[in-house]
């Protein structure tokens, strides 16, 4: 499955912090769902938990079932198809269940379907305008509308469930920009990202984006390192979180990358410890399975280390 959340950029003018950024408060939508304090359905997702998706799609004991079948009580089309109103109808949230369970069985045209008619009817929702995003970003790879999408729901000022919603339409606008090649916007989007996530999450902080997200990012600026060095203390600062609050996942090409990354930065003694743990511990097996970015750090880390070695 595929990961949650989106949108496609108009353009950024003046800069991403002109966001409006309200406090958050929890509605009681959001309590009173399944999709309690940081869970929602792109963490879900973007977690790859199989059993998590299969228990809110299909257990028959479950509570999230129970909010999946609750469309049984009444028509969809009643939910869906009625007058625009604003976002205290709770059935909203079987809409959120129902596209997730599509998209569990690989019915996208028909998640993204409901996605179109949950905008049109909830025109106030934060998350009806981030879900058609994702969807049309993941499944029909339309950059532009889901950036749009996404860009819009910030320039209104709508309020979204939850924090973790304000991280998953950043992640999204950064990746659309990303598909549209647009990767200097991107860059600035994910760097406010990884403020937004220090500044609202004080325990976790980076921490809390899922790891494959954290890799997209600082691979992303890693092709700006050389003419922006906010760049490269952005991504040290994602590699860093990935090494203390993800080390069973830290990987050889992770501390390839930071190696690198602190020699750009000038520590050296940094830069070489890193460079060993990389290099000792590269399994030669992988090297085709690399992307042409992470084969030229591999022979970058090689050259800097050999640098730095005969010191």
């Amino acid at each position: 499955m595929n990961r949650l959340f989106v949108s496609n950029l108009l353009k950024i003018n003046k800069s991403i912090t002109s966001f409006n950024y309200k406090p958050i408060v929890r509605t009681s939508l959001f309590i009173s769902s399944p999709l309690k304090n940081k869970t929602t359905i792109f963490n879900v997702c973007n977690n790859n938990n199989t059993t998590i998706v299969k228990n809110y799609c299909s257990s028959s004991d479950s509570n999230n079932d129970n909010v999946i079948k609750s469309k049984n009580k009444y028509s969809f089309d009643e939910l869906l198809d009625g007058g625009r109103c604003g976002v205290e109808d709770p059935r909203i949230m079987d809409a959120f269940y129902k596209i997730m369970e599509l998209e569990f069985h690989e019915d996208f045209d028909e998640a993204i379907s409901i996605g179109e008619r949950m905008v049109d009817r909830f025109p106030n929702s934060f998350d009806a305008h981030v879900t058609l995003a994702r969807l049309l970003l993941d499944h029909k790879n339309d950059a532009a509308s889901a950036y749009d999408l996404a860009k819009h729901a910030f320039d209104q000022g709508l309020e979204p469930f939850h924090h973790a919603c304000w991280t998953d339409a950043l992640e999204l606008m950064g990746r659309s920009l990303q598909t549209m090649n647009r990767r200097h916007e991107a860059i600035v989007v994910y760097q406010e990202l990884l403020d937004y996530c220090e500044r609202e999450y004080e325990t976790s902080g980076i921490g809390q984006l899922p790891l494959l997200v954290r890799r997209d990012i600082y691979k992303t600026m890693a092709l700006d390192w050389e003419k922006n060095r906010d760049s490269l203390l952005s991504s040290q600062r994602v590699l860093k979180s990935i090494e203390s609050s993800d080390a069973r996942q830290w990987e050889p090409m992770d501390a390839m990358f930071l190696g690198v990354c602190e020699f750009h930065l000038g520590n050296k003694e940094e830069s070489l410890k890193y460079l060993n743990k990389g290099l000792d511990n590269y399994i030669k097996d992988d090297y085709d399975s690399q992307t042409d970015q992470e084969l030229a750090i591999y022979n970058t880390a090689q050259k800097l280390r050999d640098e730095l070695q005969s010191k």
